[in-house]
């Protein structure tokens, strides 16, 4: 025996003495024998006097350590039980009789056996050992339901009629629910008959602590048509445990269901005048079928059968009941016995109708919002409870499964024909990812292609291009007032420019100009409106692209007597220098790049040696190296692209599909790719910036159009959504499911966003070096969310007004608490001053440094103050 190890003989009598396994901290009862095993002395019980030896010596504690039946001292526990025999209910012959039910029985099954005559358990095909049995004789027919939960082995349960060798099994279970130990089964017993329960071990040898748990539920009162529950008025409704119903051999076949019905119970009814009633089980916790029969038992006549109402498991018909004329309703179970039968018959039809629905037609992701809506009933007929309202927010004007519950209104009182009722909510309106939400806007006076782009000073401009020629037009357009006008003309007409904004100047740079590539540099300040020429790019490129970041930019890609480019070149307006660095692993031209937590992204285009591209490439301006990212999913050139709160938007172009109306966002943080909302223009050479935390797509050109004065702002903030209350949304009450049931209102989604802004920068206008200065300022999130810390504002020293990576860092303040929307804070410090030559230099003070608060605008983070060094 696998328990015993040294004793062969499981019949031996044997004193087993449950010992306590001494250590320093507890005691542990456990089998004697196996304490010698794990202690590796089975050579200390060879044969049964040696084993008692050993056991008796183990046993050899302080008189007042023990006693029969467990001492507890010192909170260490000895527990002595002594056993001689198999248990008592071990065979068949000696099952232990159950008297009363509830019953639960605990019992060591120590000394087990299974007789030879014992009958085979059919649920089990592996040997089974160590039996024990119960019987019980149910007074009145009903559900057993056996357990051995709580028992510390492994179990089969065994259900048995009959006499010893001509047992009839009735019902065998191994494992319940997906519990391999314990055991359950159910069953109907008849009233009069004796049944035998027998537990068997599975691969045990006998050892193990039984717990055998019988319930007994009879069966509901209307389980057989000749006890049908009498239904005298309308409406009606009753919930019923048809858990433990039968099925009776002279009770009518429901002819909608093939699957066998394993529990019904039964209803009269005989209608005073004529109507047209509805029966429903809609509510019920189990698959129905329901039945309507018209006549006497034994002469019963189909009306009506129905199963899964409305796709459901439920069952409802709507039927003509005749005065004086007696009906009989049954409710079957099917594939699973039965349970919680809600049954309801009302006259029809109530028609309810949601009405009235009231709610903001905006709002905050996080705010909570009130909502009401009106629920009338126009049918002619009572609407019965329960029934319950529910409210969705819908991404579309059509309810669907997957839409987000943002509520519950549940109705317990009637509501009778014409009769209306008042409801309403206040719900919190969920995170979720929306499309976000395109507004066409002022279209650009000059129809335009291939043009540079780029916006300064909440303002955005739209610079040369091309309409049938290269043009020089300049033109401003300011998003709050949603108006262009125009400025200075750029002195050298070109198309297929790239344009950057670098601390309050716009830079046209490179493009085409009468057939032929050009490295001009233009400047242009939009506070006096002139222009003035700058050092010409080293490479002559067009369809280049340039981007600005901490003071410089970099013209990136392009093309030049009909080659592709991998050239980067670095502009520092501050020096008027050109830099040269590392090329792009790839060549490409008509390509989108952006800027996005410090680091230049550039993605897609075209390679006129491999076609439209979808790879993405990340230059670190800090180390000037290259790396790849994740690739965009819709290969294309000629492309808008803008970035906003560390976000990169690619909208629209071209690739052998033709032109794109397609919008794709890259978060560079997660590395990956999500679509939104598509733009209502499909076109290619247009030009894109972001703004205010908006993208604007401007221009370009349409498939089988002129050039366009089309101009589309996207706000990824914002998304439209619908509310949609449903009345009665489980089809709970009688009548039809109508349309008129749901309403549903638009409501536009706004993500919370911080924006910092640095203002009241103070320090002296002098110092000397290697002395301290004090020096404070204020930051305010004027955003409407709240930003989340920590991030850091710092002070560098600069011999330009322009801060770039090579500047001296002064001091560095951590902002660690959370700085709602609306609020501020303000700090006061001393900074020491470097030792270095004297002369005029910039304190540049960075709120946010490294752009960890995603805001609408981080171009209001910085301030400058001269400071001459003595």
């Amino acid at each position: 025996m696998k328990h015993l190890g040294v004793f062969a003989n499981k019949r031996l009598v044997f004193a087993v003495i449950r010992i306590v396994v001494l250590s320093s901290a507890m005691l542990s009862p456990v089998y004697a024998p196996a304490v010698l095993a794990r202690q590796g002395v089975e050579s200390m019980a060879t044969d049964s006097a040696s084993a008692l030896h050993a056991l008796s010596s183990a046993a050899a504690l302080p008189a007042d350590r023990w006693f029969p039946g467990g001492v507890r001292n010192d909170k260490r526990n000895v527990n002595i039980l002594t056993s001689t025999s198999a248990p008592a209910n071990d065979d068949f012959g000696s099952a232990t009789a159950i008297s009363s039910m509830p019953y639960r029985s605990q019992q060591d099954i120590y000394g087990a056996t299974a007789a030879a005559d014992d009958p085979i358990l059919s649920c089990v095909s592996d040997r089974r050992s160590a039996t024990v049995w119960y019987r019980l004789t149910p007074a009145t027919d009903g559900l057993a339901i056996v357990s051995t939960s709580g028992s510390d082995y492994d179990t089969v349960l065994g259900l048995w009629t009959g006499s010893r060798g001509s047992l009839a099994s009735v019902n065998c279970n191994d494992d319940e629910n997906g519990d391999v130990v314990t055991s359950r089964l159910s069953s109907h017993l008849a009233a009069g008959t004796t049944y035998y329960i027998e537990v068997a071990a599975y691969w045990e040898d006998g050892s193990g602590n039984l717990t055998l748990n019988v319930s007994f539920v009879r069966p509901p009162v209307n389980d057989t048509i000749a006890n049908a529950i009498v239904i005298s008025s309308v409406p009606f409704s009753n919930d019923r445990d048809t858990l433990a119903a039968t099925v009776s051999g002279d009770e009518p076949t429901f002819g909608c269901s093939s699957d066998q019905v394993l529990a019904t119970v039964w209803y009269r009814f005989r209608p005073a005048s004529s109507s047209v009633l509805t029966i429903s089980t809609v509510g019920s916790d189990y698959p129905t079928v329901l039945g309507v029969w018209s006549g006497l038992p034994g002469r019963l006549t189909s009306v009506d059968c129905s199963r899964n109402y409305a796709t459901s498991e439920s069952s409802r018909i709507t039927a003509s009941f005749k005065a004086g004329t007696t009906y009989y309703i049954g409710v079957a179970a099917y594939r699973q016995p039965g349970g919680n039968l809600d049954l309801s018959l009302s006259s029809l039809p109530p028609s309810l109708e949601a009405t009235s629905l009231v709610a903001p037609t905006t709002g905050n992701i996080g705010q909570t919002v009130p909502v009401s809506w009106i629920v009338r009933n126009h049918g002619s007929g009572n609407a019965v409870p329960p029934w319950s309202d529910k409210l969705y927010l819908s991404t579309d004007n059509a309810w669907s499964h997957g839409d987000a519950a943002l509520g519950v209104v549940p109705h317990t009182i009637p509501l009778a024909s014409g009769g209306s009722y008042d409801a309403k909510l206040n719900v919190t309106l969920p995170r979720l990812a929306g499309p976000g939400t395109w507004t066409e806007r002022a279209g650009i006076p000059t129809r335009r292609l291939g043009f540079g782009v780029a916006a300064v000073g909440g303002k955005i401009y739209a610079i040369g291009g091309d309409y049938g020629r290269q043009l020089n037009t300049v033109e401003e357009y300011d998003p709050a007032a949603n108006r262009w006008s125009s400025r200075a003309g750029m002195p050298t007409p070109r198309a297929f420019l790239g344009a950057a904004a670098v601390d309050g100047k716009l830079y046209a740079i490179g493009g085409w100009n009468n057939g032929s590539s050009v490295g001009t540099v233009e400047e242009y300040d939009p506070t006096t409106n002139t222009w003035t020429a700058k050092a010409s790019m080293p490479t002559a490129r067009e369809s280049l692209s340039v981007v600005a970041l901490n003071g410089k930019f970099y013209a990136i890609g392009g093309s030049s007597n009909g080659s592709s480019l991998r050239k980067v070149e670095e502009y520092i307006p501050a020096t008027n220098l050109w830099t040269a660095l590392p090329d792009m692993p790839m060549a490409r031209d008509g390509c989108g790049v952006a800027v996005a937590n410090g680091k230049i992204y550039v993605i897609g285009g075209y390679d006129l040696a491999g076609g439209y591209l979808d790879t993405v490439e990340e230059l670190d301006p800090a180390t000037n190296r290259w790396r790849s990212r994740a690739s965009m999913p819709t290969p294309r050139a000629n492309f808008g692209v803008a970035a906003s709160q560390g976000k990169i938007y690619a909208i629209g172009g071209e690739n052998l599909f033709g032109y794109l109306d397609t919008l794709e966002e890259y978060d560079p943080a997660s590395n990956t790719w999500t679509t939104r909302a598509a733009a209502s223009t499909a076109r290619t050479q247009l030009r894109a910036v972001s703004s205010g935390g908006k993208a604007y797509a401007i221009g370009g050109q349409g498939l089988g159009t002129d050039d366009l004065d089309v101009v589309e702002e996207y706000d990824p903030n914002s998304s439209t959504y619908y509310l949609i209350i449903r009345a009665d949304d489980t089809s709970r009450v009688s009548g039809p499911l109508q349309s008129t049931r749901a309403q549903s209102t638009p409501i536009t989604l706004r993500v919370p966003v911080p924006d910092l802004i640095l203002t009241d920068a103070t320090a002296p206008s002098d110092g000397v070096a290697g002395k301290p200065i004090p020096l404070s300022w204020t930051v305010r999130n004027q955003g409407t969310g709240g930003a989340a810390s920590p991030w850091y504002d710092k002070l560098y020293l600069s011999q330009d007004p322009v801060w770039d990576g090579t500047d001296k860092l002064l001091t560095s303040v951590t902002r660690s608490i959370f700085l709602a929307a609306g609020s501020s804070y303000s700090v006061r410090t001393w900074v020491n001053l470097p030792k270095v030559s004297p002369g005029t230099y910039h304190l540049i003070l960075r709120a946010d440094d490294t752009h960890r608060i995603p805001e609408l605008n981080d171009s209001d983070n910085v301030q400058i103050i001269p400071l001459i060094l003595k």
